[in-house]
């Protein structure tokens, strides 16, 4: 656990510094290339980089999407943890093919619940709580 918690820590400030320095590193990475070429690879690399951050915000959208969704379909059929289930899912979405292992997963955690019956309401009702509607009783009050 301490050295998992000791990599996600390591793994959140060399990500930060990397954001924090990314044009001073894109410098250096273009003062590299041959001044003749420089002009061409800096446009090429400004389009990769760019392309690259659309790919990554669009993957971070669909694992957001996809954590939401299946919180609410958690809560919708009552099964338990449905948060901490649905932050799951949206963590996995990120790695390839974890959606598939998230969704194993929470398969298998919602088949430990038992379904509730599907009875309508006025099934559990006795006789004298029901309406004295003539929807609910086959005689109208209008008829007695």
């Amino acid at each position: 656990m301490f050295g998992a918690l000791a990599d996600f820590l390591i793994v959140a400030v060399l990500t930060v510094y990397f954001l924090v320095d990314l044009p001073r590193i894109r410098a250096t990475l273009y003062r590299l290339v041959p001044h003749s070429r420089r002009p061409r690879a800096i446009l090429i690399g400004d389009q990769v980089f760019a392309k690259v951050g659309a790919h990554v915000l669009g993957n971070v959208v669909i694992s957001v999407i996809a954590g939401v969704a299946t919180f609410i379909w958690l809560v919708i059929f009552d099964v338990p943890y449905p948060l901490l289930l649905g932050i799951f899912v949206a963590l996995l979405d990120l790695v390839p093919f974890g959606s598939s292992v998230a969704g194993f997963i929470v398969a298998a955690v919602a088949l430990t619940v038992s379904p509730r019956p599907a009875l309508p309401r006025w099934r559990s009702m006795s006789r004298s709580d029901w309406p004295r509607t003539t929807y609910w009783c086959p005689r109208s009050s209008a008829a007695r």
